[in-house]
């Protein structure tokens, strides 16, 4: 039981690798706060975790709206005392061009990835500081290195999470506050490709993902594990998990929500 006595809140935690992370969490003795905007799916997932013998309850919020997020945190902190770790796991995305694009989506990407991280950051840092020390991370995406076509403003987002957690990782560093982004390749079982109505895009995105390998939620889970396990003098401040075979897959792909960019 390697998180015994610490707390955590687990943002995007209704589905995929949110989800994981939160049972990978409390099976190994964290307190877990799960947080998403389906109130029904995240009573499931702390359903699971509570069968198992694990400690979790749910906050329904939209992370994009600063005040549910605050309450996310603040319900955290009044149900278990304390909070030592944040997982910023929402997230969301749709492909598509710049020409003729959806004006409110690209609002929505900017709203959901980065401002939602940066909603719960401001309401938790204050907590994780109380610690001796404490753990930060985000989810980002490979997205966050390496743009492609039609993948333009979630790309934007994720760049900008990733120069944000930088930043901070080196302002909060002599504070005991490790600060971790993490850059997952293409996850099966997360649902953020599916918002396209176009035809030619979504062949485009099936055609894409038909001979590659993807990863698992539970693969970003056991990484999540490893991060937050480490002695307290180590941060691992950046990772990119890919899959270590990348283009010999018999597993067709079957529909949108198989995969994330």
């Amino acid at each position: 039981m390697r998180l015994a006595g610490r707390v955590a809140l687990v943002t995007g935690s209704s589905s995929g690798m949110g989800a994981a992370i939160a049972v990978a969490l409390a099976r190994e003795g964290a307190s877990v706060s799960l947080t998403a905007r389906r109130g029904d799916r995240l009573a499931e997932v702390v359903e699971k975790i509570t069968t198992d013998g694990g400690v979790a309850s749910h906050v329904v919020a939209d992370v994009a709206d600063r005040e549910q997020a605050a309450n996310a945190v603040s319900s955290t902190v009044d149900r278990y005392g304390r909070l030592d770790i944040v997982i910023n796991s929402a997230g969301g995305g749709t492909m598509g061009p710049v020409e003729g694009a959806d004006l409110d989506m690209w609002h929505h990407m900017v709203n959901v990835n980065l401002l939602g991280v940066l909603n719960v950051t401001h309401a938790a840092v204050p907590h994780l500081l109380r610690q001796s020390y404490s753990d930060l991370l985000v989810i980002s995406s490979h997205s966050g290195r390496l743009t492609t076509p039609f993948n333009n403003v979630y790309a934007a987002t994720k760049f900008g999470v990733v120069a944000f957690c930088d930043s901070m990782r080196q302002e909060m560093a002599d504070k005991g506050l490790r600060v971790t982004v993490i850059e997952p390749g293409m996850t099966r079982g997360t649902e953020i490709t599916n918002a396209s109505n176009d035809p030619e895009l979504q062949k485009f995105v099936l055609d894409f993902l038909a001979n590659k390998v993807t990863l698992s939620p539970e693969d970003i889970a056991a990484t999540v594990l490893h991060m937050v396990s480490a002695p307290p003098n180590v941060t691992l401040a950046e990772v990119l998990i890919l899959p270590t075979s990348t283009y010999t897959s018999t597993r067709p792909a079957t529909d949108l929500d198989s995969a994330s960019p």
